[in-house]
């Protein structure tokens, strides 16, 4: 029992001089020195630095850029106007036809015996008019009888007629110069009035349809010339011929029709075109396309910086796109156009600059 007293009378003085010993005592931190803490403070925060070129605007001669194609001015379907067999057609599918040409021709069938008694029938009722005439005018016949006469005679004379004209239907003329396109009778059908004889298509003129936004519409006016560039290679020039009233409900675009010249109709249709539309002249500048972009609002537009070193998003109108950048409208005389770093900012955002000299040499 007096040794457990021993040892803890040990421990308790080993404790003891543990605890005032200086090693556990913690140190108190250092003050900063007089005036460190106002210099940080003073220490401005380092900004986001940016590329920046300044770009001068110059006149440009724009133009509008759309796809189409090319079209027939018409396709006119050629018809009967009586019966018949078809006994005649000069041309074949793919011929051209010009206007006035036989296209079909029909069997007279009857018609030429019919000719000759309605002829005949004529020449009865006038011999009868003419006597009713002079015994009306001697007094021996009444009146009536010549009104009965005259009448007998003009329906003689309207069904003569008629003939002729049924005769001269046997014989059907191509209305227009264009290509015979299909010949749905042939030889040995036979033909009811409204019967399709055959279908010519109308190219020259060629159209070339395309469709117009509604930014650039109201620059284009009928009667205007403008170009376009087929896919087989030819480089044609025409005039815009038709301009849609109303926008096409999905696309918002309007539908132009250039009419283009083709003598011996050497431009086919169906081909796809790009059409170049001339507007009125304007202040634009060519950027970079890589400075271009949309904002969180999708509009289209650069980044420039202010006089106060400050960012701002401009919305921009794409004039013409060249194969050394982007013809655009919409920005000052003299614009600072960000040219790196661009995604990085915001507007209103405070940041460096690092100027460069444009390469167009603004």
């Amino acid at each position: 029992m007096r040794k457990s007293y021993l040892w803890a009378g040990f421990f308790s003085l080993a404790i003891g001089a543990w605890l005032a010993s200086p090693y556990v005592i913690p140190k108190a931190a250092e003050a900063p020195a007089a005036g460190e803490e106002a210099t940080k403070a003073e220490e401005p925060a380092k900004l986001f630095q940016v590329r920046v070129k300044v770009f001068k605007a110059s006149m440009r001669n724009a133009t509008v850029l759309a796809r189409g194609q090319t079209e027939a001015a018409s396709h006119v379907e050629v018809r009967a106007r009586t019966n018949g067999l078809i006994i005649e057609q000069p041309f074949k599918q793919g011929d051209e036809v010009i206007a006035g040409q036989k296209i079909c021709g029909l069997d007279a069938m009857s018609r030429t015996s019919q000719l000759t008694q309605a002829e005949a029938a004529v020449a009865s009722a006038k011999s009868d008019y003419d006597s009713t005439a002079k015994l009306v005018g001697s007094g021996v016949a009444p009146q009536n009888r010549l009104i009965a006469a005259k009448a007998a005679l003009d329906a003689a004379q309207s069904a003569l007629v008629q003939i002729k004209w049924d005769i001269e239907q046997t014989a059907i003329y191509a209305p227009v110069t264009g290509i015979l396109v299909d010949k749905p009778a042939e030889a040995g059908s036979l033909m009811a009035p409204g019967g399709l004889c055959a279908i010519l298509t109308v190219l020259d003129p060629v159209i070339v349809t395309t469709q117009i936004s509604e930014q650039y519409v109201n620059y284009v006016a009928v009667g205007m010339s403008a170009k376009a560039k087929l896919a087989t290679g030819e480089d044609v020039e025409g005039k815009v011929r038709f301009i849609a009233r109303a926008a096409d409900a999905a696309t918002r675009t309007f539908k132009v029709e250039l009419e283009v010249p083709n003598p011996g109709n050497r431009l086919r249709a169906g081909v796809t075109s790009e059409i170049t539309v001339p507007l009125p002249p304007v202040m634009a500048h060519l950027l970079p396309s890589s400075v271009l972009g949309l904002n969180d609002k999708g509009q289209f537009g650069v980044r420039l910086i202010n006089a106060d070193d400050t960012s701002t998003f401009t919305e921009v109108q794409l004039i013409a796109q060249e194969k050394d950048g982007a013809w655009v409208a919409g920005l000052p005389a003299v614009a600072k156009v960000i040219v790196a770093g661009q995604d990085y900012v915001r507007d209103g955002e405070k940041i460096e600059p690092v100027m460069e000299v444009a390469e167009n040499g603004s």
